[in-house]
């Protein structure tokens, strides 16, 4: 360290601890009465935290000062006020599907603008208590002491960091962590969000199971292919028709063919009930019922399957399939048979 940077050091007063061990420290700057934090580091990410002082991204807090000390770095960065994200958790419980979303998609935004870095940046140590929630809601990752630049060069981690749980299983050597690294936390703490719990011990039922589900998949390839993938599938795809909600246009494709089927088969069923069908509005109902019910089941639309009772990842397949027959034969005839009802007791 030069005299230079002991003098630049030299202005922050220490106030108050905020870690254990004393390395993460509140202090004053005695000059302009600024608040910052100040963190001593292991040296190896000087690089990052040197990019991360001259680009500065939203969501990020801004680092003053990045001197290296030997082993160490002393970091001087942006004092975030608000609470951390484990501290909401805590405080609210399992919180709406909205909130939620509103939350990870707001998360979503700022891992957007690391990952679409000149050199991509991958925080690798995603969890609540690494992200605060300023007054107005939005979040920034105030650590990346585990962070990296990825490199498309690397076939597995060289050192085995993360927190167990919001880790991905390439970061304990099996591969070299990227984007989808980050992809897998953003997946446990949506999940957390809405059960209280990581998804190993219950993963949440819903519009955004399948979402969580795939973000959190063992094998990096299966999950989302990037984090705006993530946020089109949080942000509003949901409502799309089954096929259209990744984006990707190859499903939209085979979904345009399989609907273009059931739209001609349809129709010719519906030609000949009218040649043919003394009660022609009744059997293009059921038919027309039959058909949308199908699509919206079979393409868990809204998440209608995570929403059956008795059926999780732990439910005996056999047994799994049984209950999505009954449960589409009831959600089919149901709605026909009350609306038959209703016609028959008050229209004669």
């Amino acid at each position: 360290m030069t005299q230079q940077d002991r003098g630049l050091l030299s202005v922050y007063r220490e106030i108050e601890p905020l870690s254990e061990n004393g390395k993460v420290m509140l202090v004053r700057n005695a000059e302009n009465g600024q608040v910052c934090v100040r963190k001593v580091l292991d040296s190896r990410n000087f690089e990052l935290y040197e990019h991360l002082r001259t680009a500065q991204y939203e969501g990020v807090p801004k680092i003053y000062e990045c001197i290296r000390d030997d082993r160490f770095i002393i970091v001087i960065e942006e004092f975030v006020s608000g609470e951390t994200l484990r501290i909401f958790m805590e405080r609210e419980g399992p919180i709406s599907e909205k909130r939620a979303r509103k939350i990870v998609v707001s998360i979503c935004d700022v891992l957007i603008r690391l990952h679409g870095a000149p050199r991509p940046i991958v925080c690798r140590d995603l969890k609540p208590e690494n992200i605060i929630l300023r007054g107005d809601g939005q979040p920034f990752i105030v650590d990346f002491d585990s962070g990296k630049f990825v490199s498309r060069e690397e076939t597995n981690d060289t050192r085995l960091l993360g927190t167990m749980g919001y880790a991905a299983p390439e970061q304990f050597g099996f591969a070299a962590s990227d984007e989808r690294t980050d992809i897998y936390a953003i997946g446990v703490i949506m999940n957390e969000l809405l059960t209280g719990h990581i998804p190993k011990e219950e993963v949440a039922k819903g519009a955004y199971h399948r979402v969580i589900v795939r973000c959190t998949n063992l094998d990096p390839s299966a999950r989302p292919e990037s984090i705006r993938e993530v946020k089109r599938l949080l942000a509003g795809n949901r409502w799309y028709p089954p096929g259209f909600r990744t984006g990707k246009i190859k499903n939209m494709i085979i979904a345009c063919i399989i609907y273009a089927v059931i739209a001609f088969v349809l129709g010719y069923m519906i030609r000949e009930t009218l040649q043919n069908d003394y009660h022609p509005a009744t059997m293009i109902l059921f038919m027309l019922v039959m058909a949308f019910w199908t699509v919206a089941f079979c393409g868990d639309y809204l998440g209608i399957r995570s929403k059956i009772p008795f059926v999780d990842e732990k439910t005996d397949p056999i047994a799994q399939v049984f209950i999505y027959f009954i449960t589409w034969l009831i959600g089919l005839f149901l709605p026909l048979f009350l609306l038959g009802f209703i016609m028959t007791t008050f229209f004669g």
